[in-house]
Order: structure tokens, then C-alpha cells, then sequence
């Protein structure tokens, strides 16, 4: 257990590094792209 421990931790920053890098682009993608598709679905909403 931990030596499991030991190598995650020499592994952490790649992973890390990688994890902020998707959750900002996540975040900026989701912040972008929101109004649009708000107003799709009420653009479906409408006509249902």
C-alpha cells in the first residue's frame, strides 16, 4: 500500500497538471457554450 502510495505521488503532477487543464477548458467550453444551448432547448421548448 505504500509503495502505491509512493508512485501516485511521483506521478501526481503530470496528472495534475492535466486535470486543472481539462477542468479549465471544461469550465470555458461549459461558460461559452451555455447561452447557446439555453437557447436551443427553449427554442424546443417553445415548440413542444
Amino acid at each position: 500500500m505504500k509503495s502505491f502510495i509512493l508512485e501516485n505521488k511521483a506521478v501526481a503532477p503530470e496528472y495534475t497538471g492535466l486535470l486543472v487543464l481539462g477542468l479549465a477548458i471544461g469550465v470555458g467550453a461549459m461558460t461559452y457554450f451555455a447561452p447557446k444551448i439555453k437557447a436551443v432547448f427553449q427554442a424546443i421548448g417553445s415548440k413542444l
